[in-house]
């Protein structure tokens, strides 16, 4: 008997009783400048159902129309399903809870458009640019002879075709995984898709689905053996593109880091201007004091023209 109920949601509701945070955060300022937090059960929907609430639209995004179809005859796992990442300098393994750090930034519609201009110049999105930048603006902090910059992608799969009972307000999405340390954000956005057009998302969402046939038992034994896995990726970055509507003059957003992913990376264009979040796990206390300047970085490194 197929067991109806959101999978992806069960994970991250196994991970909160393990003692992980479990919020999607938000930034959202006023026109005085005020900025106040909001935030979102996880465990009952994704951050593009969240946006949608904060954006007061009843329509969300689908995903890119190339990225719905499953290929034939089946999907590919990652490359880099068994393969380590680099690893923290500095991190406690032992630590759960809320996060160890926050820092948030908004940009205004001019830098936005410079960075916009510059993904242009490079020929990539601004999604594959907002990637590499980050790789670089936390290079200093990883051991890289232990493997790449992996981090975990998440994809919008509404649109897709999916199980009937699937809620489009629920947890819809899935996750590819890329290499962000390449030299070049070119590189970079090249991983990037080929992790799709592979269709390395269908395969994540197949196995964060085992639970329909498999049951609750099954995904409970495989997330407390996941959970044994601390820094298997460097970290998740979560880019929910390009959104308009009235209230806030800013929206900033991060999704929640984990033992797994210890940096949670955010970002989201709302009306012209783009906002960008780090949160730190409790694993990297030691690191969270230089979290604003990781942000710096990652924003500077985005803006900054191609070299000739």
């Amino acid at each position: 008997m197929t067991d109806h109920r959101d999978w992806v949601g069960t994970w991250l509701e196994l991970a909160e009783e393990r003692g992980e945070y479990g919020k999607i955060s938000f930034v959202l300022q006023d026109a005085a400048g005020e900025d106040s937090p909001r935030f979102f059960d996880h465990r009952s929907c994704d951050g593009i159902a969240a946006m949608g609430t904060i954006a007061g639209v009843a329509t969300l995004p689908l995903a890119p129309e190339a990225w719905r179809e499953r290929p034939q005859p089946r999907p590919l796992p990652s490359p880099f399903m068994r393969k380590p990442a680099a690893s923290w300098r500095t991190l406690d393994p032992t630590r759960l809870g809320e996060p160890s750090g926050r820092a948030h930034r908004f940009l205004s519609v001019a830098d936005t458009e410079r960075l916009r201009a510059s993904a242009k110049a490079r020929g990539v999105t601004v999604n594959s640019l907002l990637a590499w930048a980050l790789a670089r603006a936390i290079e200093d902090e990883l051991d890289r002879t232990k493997g790449a910059v992996l981090f975990e992608l998440p994809v919008n799969l509404r649109g897709a075709s999916l199980p009937e009972d699937v809620a489009v307000t629920g947890n819809v999405f899935s996750t590819v995984t890329a290499d962000l340390g390449l030299p070049t954000p070119a590189e970079v956005h090249a991983g990037i898709r080929n992790a799709l057009t592979r269709g390395e998302h269908w395969s994540s969402w197949n196995s964060l689905n085992v639970g329909r046939e498999q049951g609750l038992d099954f995904v409970r034994g495989a997330a407390k053996s996941a959970a044994a896995s601390v820094g298997f990726r460097v970290g998740v970055l979560s880019n929910m593109g390009v959104w308009e509507g009235a209230g806030p003059t800013g929206v900033a957003f991060g999704p929640p880091p984990a033992q797994r992913t210890p940096l949670a990376a955010g970002a989201v264009t709302w009306n012209g201007r783009l906002g960008v979040m780090l949160l730190a796990h409790a694993n990297l206390a030691e690191a969270a004091p230089r979290l604003p300047s990781w942000l710096d970085r990652w924003v500077d490194a985005s803006l900054a023209a191609p070299s000739a």
